[in-house]
């Protein structure tokens, strides 16, 4: 342990308990073949530990003195989860079931996706059946085969490089590419014209008279292109002068059409001497300056009178930005006027309208006192011909009547109320009050009751508790006696105007119900 370094000492070395004996085992080797897991069996484990400790003597310890009972912490047995799982996997791999056998046979029917690459070529496209081939490194000579043919023929006739590789490819040629026609066309010109300038060489072709006529009508072509591009080029000549002055100086800023004069000046002799090498440089130095001042001058005018321009056009704008707001302004205001016109008409009608109604319901109102006037004077006229009661009055003072018909000459029960009392009562009523005597106010009321239908009256005079048989105009009676005795001013004035005849107060018709409800409208009762 002293030759033991400190680090062995510190984090000892993990050590295998199976060393490679237990693998040559026949036994280890059986069990890893037919199915790793009997490698789990613990007391398989114990006993082959025991046996190599005991063949070895050493009851755990090595050769070098290291204990290896006691296991690092960091450690991992040999059969460690981990290690067991992937043999496990590596062993179900190796092994299969003969009894267990699938076969794949032969379908003539599958559908099989035929490949759009050529097998073998590294990604080339297969052009497939009938289809143009792709372009490939064809020879170029003059001697022309039947693609060169037509591309020269289509060439010669004006189509453009795009439109023979469309025909080349539509005629099932090769695929040659747009860039590709003018460069292969070009090369086989040049083949050509090499082959007869061999041919010229050696003696086998010779000019002839329309090839010497053409020659010199092409030289013609030739030279006025020629010339047209040289003339193309000198226009550009001063625009060079230029760039290389301003090169030269970065000062010098003078433009092509100022060199171009300078120069031809100078060529002729014409030019302007400098004013410092003049025989008078003052005096041209003062014809330099007038001519600046004169400019300056001339540059002031024309600015004021773009100035003048331009600020009567902001004056011309303004002024219609003006009267555009002005006549904005204007309609606005008109359509306001016509909306409040229109407001006023609005209120005028319906002004109008509630004073036709007032009027109508004052119209009413006096025709059913006219009515009720008519009335009860024809009921007084009755009265005093015959007698149209058919009441018969026993001893104790009660008689029947005919329910269906009202009691004429009966007066209106409000009428004993007082003036307070009964504009009390068409304030309740929403009737206006305002400057009417009593009798109209009792009028009024009325004209209130005959709006009512009958079954309105019935419904009114049941919440009242009141009977609900007789005819419409008894159960106007009942409501307006009701309503008159809910006041105090009632009975004095009931009192006071009732008549009193052999010194008993004249007996009043009120209908009572004798039976099961609003069936029995044939019941009356007098008191």
């Amino acid at each position: 342990m002293a030759d033991t370094p400190a680090s062995a000492q510190k984090n000892p070395p993990a050590v295998d308990d199976i060393n490679n004996d237990d693998y040559a085992d026949e036994d280890m080797n059986d069990s890893a073949l037919g199915g790793i897991k009997k490698v789990h069996s613990a007391d398989d484990d114990e006993d082959d530990d025991d046996m190599a400790d005991d063949e070895d003597g050493t009851s755990g310890f090595n050769g070098e003195g290291m204990n290896l009972t006691t296991t690092p912490r960091k450690s991992q047995p040999a059969f460690f989860e981990r290690s067991t799982k992937a043999a496990e996997r590596a062993a179900q791999r190796s092994t299969f079931d003969e009894n267990n056998s699938f076969l794949l046979l032969d379908n003539p029917g599958l559908n099989v996706r035929t490949p759009s690459r050529v097998p073998g070529c590294f990604g080339k496209r297969d052009r497939g059946k009938g289809g143009a081939p792709p372009a490939y490194a064809k020879r170029v000579t003059a001697d022309l085969d039947s693609d060169d043919e037509l591309m020269m023929n289509l060439k010669d006739s004006g189509f453009s490089d795009q439109q023979i590789a469309d025909q080349l490819a539509d005629e099932g040629r090769v695929r040659y590419d747009r860039k590709s026609i003018c460069t292969r066309i070009f090369r086989i010109r040049e083949k050509q014209a090499k082959l007869m300038d061999d041919m010229l060489e050696q003696g086998l072709v010779e000019w002839q008279y329309p090839d010497d006529s053409l020659l010199i009508q092409a030289h013609e072509l030739a030279e006025a292109e020629i010339s047209t591009e040289i003339e193309r080029i000198r226009s550009q000549r001063f625009r060079k002068v230029s760039e290389h002055m301003r090169k030269l100086n970065k000062d010098a800023k003078w433009s092509a059409k100022a060199c171009h004069d300078r120069y031809t000046a100078l060529m002729d002799g014409t030019a302007k001497i400098p004013s410092q090498q003049h025989d008078d440089p003052e005096a041209r130095r003062r014809e330099l300056e007038a001519r600046r001042a004169a400019f300056e001058r001339a540059r002031l005018e024309e600015r004021q009178v773009q100035e003048e321009k331009a600020t009567r056009a902001q004056k011309i704008k303004e002024e219609a930005r003006l009267r555009s707001a002005q006549k904005a302004e204007q309609t606005a205001l008109a359509r306001e006027q016509k909306q409040k016109d229109k407001a006023e008409r609005a209120m005028k009608r319906a002004a109008q309208q509630q004073l036709k109604a007032e009027r109508a319901v004052a119209n009413r109102v006096a025709k059913n006192s006219r009515h009720e006037h008519l009335k009860a004077k024809k009921v007084a006229e009755l009265e005093d011909e015959e007698n149209y009661s058919k009441a018969h009055v026993n001893e104790s003072g009660i008689s029947v009547v005919d329910p269906k018909k009202p009691v004429p000459g009966e007066k209106d029960p409000r009428s004993h109320l007082s003036l307070e009392d009964l504009k009390r009562l068409c304030a309740h009523r929403g009737v206006n009050s305002e400057g009417k005597s009593r009798e109209e106010l009792t009028g009024l009321l009325q004209c209130v009751d005959e709006a009512f239908s009958l079954n309105q009256l019935k419904a009114m005079c049941r919440a009242k508790g009141l009977n609900t048989a007789g005819t419409k105009a008894q159960q106007q009676q009942q409501l307006a006696l009701a309503e008159a005795r809910s006041y105090a001013s009632y009975v004095k004035g009931f009192e006071r105007e009732q008549p009193i005849e052999g010194g008993k107060v004249k007996s009043t018709t009120e209908l009572i119900d004798l039976g099961s409800g609003d069936e029995d409208e044939d019941e009356a009762m007098l008191y």
